[in-house]
């Protein structure tokens, strides 16, 4: 599994890549070191709120050109990445201020990312569930340098 998002989605999916590790799946970041190329047997979950954040819109592309399945968590399912994705993931919209990519206006997605996070720990919560893992089991991979 390898996970993408720019800015404050990048920083939750970051968060969410850690809690695959520790849930015992191999997961990655898109640009770390020791991120693996990507196949016809990986996913690739890109997160944009807008659908349209051009470095993970052209992740998105180069991953479906190496034969990966693409996940995409987006507001708006209809855009770019959405039309790219295998699997689509639609987060609310939010505040009035998170409307859909105008190049001329700029906006804070504060609640993008909120949702993001409530969304991939509630997914963490079920695949701990499904994996019938305990608690025991997360903190034994759990980073013991801290």
């Amino acid at each position: 599994i390898v996970l993408y998002g720019a800015g404050r989605m990048g920083l939750v999916t970051r968060a969410f890549a850690m809690r695959l590790k520790q849930l015992g799946f191999e997961a990655y970041v898109l640009g770390e070191t020791t991120t693996p190329s990507v196949g016809p047997q990986d996913l690739l979950v890109a997160n944009s709120s807008s659908g349209e954040t051009r470095t993970v819109l052209e992740v998105a592309r180069i991953g479906k050109d190496r034969g990966a399945s693409l996940a995409a968590v987006t507001c708006f399912p209809k855009a770019s990445i959405g039309r790219l994705a295998d699997i689509i993931v639609t987060l609310p919209q939010g505040s009035p201020v998170e409307q859909p990519p105008d190049p001329g206006r700029k906006s804070l997605k504060t609640t993008s990312e909120q949702n993001l996070l409530i969304l991939l720990d509630a997914v963490a919560i079920l695949l701990m569930q499904q994996t019938g893992q305990t608690p025991d089991d997360i903190w034994s991979r759990h980073s013991n340098l801290e």
